[in-house]
């Protein structure tokens, strides 16, 4: 099973539904935003583009996204472009002072290659905010699990608009760790946000060494 073309099939397919879905900004996006250098950003999994709408009018902010109908719907304010994470990325090194990428992440079954080319965006000194779910826990998300796939690997079920199913890996801090390691990232922040119990997300601020 391709579970990148899986997703893409996903998101393409339901990015109206989706799209409406995400309109709010969440609260621990804010919060992140607040730890970067909003000069030059780079939105990795931008999905509506909707982090566009947080930042201040002199930043340069660009969008990237693997569904061709979620760019579709995102703002005007910035530039978008077609792009797959799990694919190498076309940016020059160096050249972003903040690359965020929400609730992306945990939809790539292999996460290291990703996380590298994003650190390698940054500036030195720059810094990078991620968020991925945290869903295992919770009964009403359990309740969607079509497959466990084992590792940490879910199928989830998709109702609105109609039935879809995508994967997502749960990622754990100690994973967050071991791969910020490797990608050559220290963390300086881990917090929990978002949802009825704000434990719905995890995220993490990490900079370039």
């Amino acid at each position: 099973m391709n579970l990148i073309s899986l997703n893409r099939d996903f998101y393409n397919t339901f990015a109206e539904d989706f799209s409406e879905s995400r309109e709010t900004i969440n609260e621990g996006i804010k919060r992140s935003l607040t730890s970067l250098d909003l000069s030059r950003v780079i939105d990795l999994g931008c999905g509506n583009g909707r982090v566009s709408r947080l930042l201040p009018s002199t930043s340069f902010y660009a969008g990237a996204d693997f569904s061709q109908k979620l760019i579709g719907r995102a703002a005007t304010h910035g530039s978008f472009i077609l792009a797959d994470l799990s694919s190498p990325l076309p940016f020059a090194p160096q050249s972003f002072s903040a690359v965020v990428c929400y609730a992306a992440l945990h939809h790539l079954p292999d996460r290291l290659p990703p996380l590298i080319s994003m650190a390698n965006l940054l500036k030195p000194n720059g810094r990078m905010a991620i968020s991925v779910w945290q869903f295992a826990h919770l009964e009403r998300f359990r309740k969607k699990i079509v497959d466990d796939l084992g590792n940490g690997d879910y199928l989830l079920s998709w109702e609105r608009g109609g039935h879809g199913v995508r994967y997502v890996h749960q990622v754990t801090e100690s994973e967050i760790k071991r791969l910020a390691r490797e990608a050559s990232l220290s963390v300086e922040e881990m917090f929990y946000a978002d949802g009825k119990t704000d434990d719905l997300s995890l995220y993490i601020i990490l900079r370039r060494a």
